[in-house]
């Protein structure tokens, strides 16, 4: 009975890679597994999602300052509310803040397309030089979901218990 319901976890946790089944003395059991591993990578996975949410907004401020207007500082608001869900591991603040920054991404993708001479020619060296960070931080926020998706079946898990 309990290896069955130990498979049944297996298979329901799979989006958080290898398990490990060992006690707190690091033994192996054949009981109730302890997870320790695999909740400091939830926990990592979305620290550093709340990290990149942070430095998003920062960023926002920072380069919207010379023009700053209403709708970059509801925008600004918007991403750091975001980032406070996602402190709290809502699953909706994680889902949205990534629908957000893909949508921003593709608006730079259209704006890219359109041409530069729309964009005071500026836009092809930011293009070139925030490639990286877009890439970051759509692993992270993506990781992030992953993660407080993971947690949450982490702790339904333990509190069926």
């Amino acid at each position: 009975m309990g290896n069955v319901r130990l498979e049944k976890l297996k298979n329901k946790l799979s989006i958080v890679g290898t398990m490990k089944q060992v006690n707190k003395n690091n033994e192996k059991t054949d009981g109730y597994p302890y997870y320790s591993m695999e909740r400091e990578k939830v926990d990592k996975r979305i620290k550093d999602a709340g990290i990149c949410g942070i430095a998003w907004g920062v960023l926002t401020v920072i380069f919207s300052f010379p023009n700053f207007a209403l709708k970059d500082l509801l925008g600004v608001l918007l991403i750091f509310a975001l980032t406070f869900g996602i402190y709290k591991k809502s699953r909706a603040c994680a889902i949205a803040i990534f629908i957000l920054w893909f949508l921003l991404v593709a608006g730079w993708i259209a704006a890219l397309l359109i041409g530069p001479l729309a964009h005071k020619n500026l836009l092809p060296i930011l293009a070139i030089i925030g490639i990286p960070f877009v890439g970051a931080l759509t692993y992270f926020f993506f990781q992030g979901i992953r993660g407080i998706f993971a947690y949450h079946k982490l702790t339904k898990f333990k509190n069926k218990e």
